[in-house]
């Protein structure tokens, strides 16, 4: 769907204006947007939203479940724990 497409590009947007954010090993991004450039940016992100929400709901389009996010959290951990597993040597 290429509203949820639009929308996982928002969260990354949200992402790199969120920095320095979550503690990584391999940061991708250094922190130079301005704050009053970050604050544009997150209002109008808050704007694509809302106006792709009521195209949505003007068009009566479906929702789906939502996934609970202890499995996405028990998917990915376990994930990384394989691709650790990986890295042993045989």
């Amino acid at each position: 769907m290429t509203c949820e497409y639009i929308d996982r590009m928002l969260v990354d947007v949200e992402r790199v204006l969120a920095l320095p954010g979550t503690p990584t090993l391999f940061p991708r991004y250094t922190p130079d947007i301005p704050p009053e450039t970050r604050a544009h940016l997150e209002t109008a992100i808050a704007a694509i939203r809302a106006s792709m929400q009521r195209a949505l709901a003007g068009v009566h389009a479906p929702t789906e479940d939502l996934i609970p996010a202890s499995r996405a959290a028990h998917v990915a951990l376990g994930t990384a724990g394989i691709s650790a597993e990986e890295l042993k040597p045989r």
